[in-house]
């Protein structure tokens, strides 16, 4: 794959920007607050639908302006291709439009059409700020390649969004508990289905860090990355996870265990509702689902 052009209209400091692409290896230099970093998150932005810097899509657009285009020209296998992105204030709320070759598309098609791989200083995050940094970067580059995950992740967020809307009915308006055990089921699944695909994602990543860390150390040194799940040691979800062959000694399922099979048995080991459905899903370690 490789990046031909990139334009900007109102984007950041560029009132206009083309930008022809000629070589595989470019370096833009020049002087602070130039626009620099603002050419790669336009690539960025145009890749992923999202800043790498910020969480307002208002900050990117320029001053004094109502809307904002970004798109990029690449090659790849499949021949010359082109991504776009629009945000304009339509009908008096502002609105995004992503286009492939000109054919508006929807954001899962849009996603992983250009793959891109950024390192910036925010980077440094990664390893410094919070889990949650740490499961969208790996969301990220697992949905580049697997539209199914990306898709799951779609699945859960909505699932979790009308499971809360069904515990605040229940809590406010006496709705029956009754109703939640189909969003119980459906949360676990598709949870355990997402932890399932990151596991595997982390032993691809494995092979690959460990020869690297081999390389720079001289063989010297060998890196460990291991991904443990705390099974917190409920009684119904530790015998089924005992009788089931995933959990060790420890009450701990590590990552080279099958996380869907262990949180599909936990569900039918019997009525895990609430607070115990959350925390065997949302284990608190940087692999698990990010807890609600």
């Amino acid at each position: 794959m490789r990046v031909t052009r990139l334009y900007a209209v109102n984007f950041r400091n560029y009132q206009e920007c083309c930008l022809n692409i000629t070589s595989m290896v470019n370096i833009f230099y020049g002087q602070n607050a130039q626009g620099k970093t603002n050419l790669l998150e336009a690539m960025f932005y145009a890749a992923f639908g999202m800043s790498h810097r910020t969480a307002q899509e208002d900050d990117m657009q320029r001053l004094d302006t109502d809307q904002f285009a970004v798109g990029v020209n690449f090659e790849d296998l499949h021949g010359l291709n082109d991504v776009k992105i629009k945000r304009q204030f339509l009908d008096g709320k502002k609105k995004k439009e992503l286009f492939l070759n000109d054919v508006k598309v929807k954001p899962k098609e849009h996603y992983g059409t250009l793959n891109m791989v950024m390192f910036s200083p925010e980077d440094l995050q990664l390893i410094k700020g919070e889990p949650a940094l740490r499961r969208r970067f790996f969301d990220m580059q697992i949905s580049q390649t697997d539209k199914a995950y990306y898709d799951l992740l779609v699945k859960y967020n909505r699932i979790l969004q009308q499971r809360n809307r069904m515990l605040k009915d229940i809590r406010d308006n006496g709705a029956s508990a009754e109703l939640l055990a189909t969003w119980d089921q459906e949360f676990v699944l598709t949870a355990a289905r997402i932890a399932a695909k990151r596991l595997a994602a982390l032993q691809k990543l494995k092979k690959l860090a460990k020869a690297v860390y081999a390389a720079l150390t001289g063989e010297k040194e060998e890196l460990m990355i291991n991904g443990i799940f705390p099974f917190i040691g409920l009684d119904p979800m530790t015998q089924c996870a005992k009788s089931l062959g995933i959990v060790n000694a420890e009450g701990y399922i590590d990552a080279n265990e099958n996380m869907e099979t262990a949180v599909k048995g936990v569900f039918v080991a019997g009525d895990v509702r609430s607070k115990q459905l959350r925390q065997v899903v949302t284990a608190t370690n940087d692999g698990a689902i990010a807890g609600q």
